[in-house]
């Protein structure tokens, strides 16, 4: 099929992600192939904060792929990606650097290590983190809907213990810090 696309699309090539996303089917060709640039699309209302959020979008999917603002990078950090699983309260993987779950965790957050191996926040190769990242897509969008609805219930404590530290906790201590942050910062000006 003659087009001026990549060849990442159709040939499996380049890298080893590209093995795993081969497209197949002729009418998703034609899809990619027809795509334009200038396709506009209706963006749905977001506030950032959780009592304003409209969730139905959240609502209508099971898994949060949060790809947070690096992921290539020696260290962390969080942004209102991640916060948007937590107050959602969805089940999430996070496209991010190393040790990203692992700072969650230690922030006082839960993950899902009870329920799929988390063992990609270990990984540092980044081909490798992607793979196993991908890996837990997959088996999720393999699943039947009424197993995912199944998991979701096993998954209730872990989702309503983020929101509510969330909401409760976190929050307001990251607001106390930042107030301290100001204060200090402010100290030398009028001392």
């Amino acid at each position: 099929m003659p087009t001026n696309k990549p060849d990442l699309l159709y040939t499996s090539t380049s890298t080893r992600i590209n093995d795993r996303w081969f497209i197949k089917d002729n009418q998703l060709h034609e899809i990619v192939d027809n795509f334009s640039a200038d396709t506009k699309f209706r963006n749905f209302d977001d506030n950032y904060t959780h009592n304003k959020m409209d969730n139905a979008l959240y609502q209508q999917c099971f898994l949060q792929v949060v790809t947070e603002t690096v992921f290539n990078y020696p260290m962390s950090c969080f942004s209102e990606k991640t916060a948007k699983p937590l107050l959602n309260k969805r089940p999430f993987v996070m496209v991010g650097p190393p040790g990203s779950l692992a700072n969650l965790k230690s922030i006082g957050f839960k993950t899902f290590s009870d329920f799929w191996s988390e063992d990609y926040d270990t990984i540092a190769d980044p081909e490798l983190r992607i793979m196993a990242i991908v890996d837990i897509i997959e088996w999720v969008c393999a699943q039947s809907v009424t197993d995912l609805q199944s998991l979701c219930v096993r998954m209730k404590d872990v989702l309503n213990y983020n929101f509510t530290y969330y909401v409760n906790e976190f929050e307001i201590s990251q607001l106390i810090k930042l107030e301290q942050a100001c204060i200090e910062n402010l100290k030398p000006r009028y001392d």
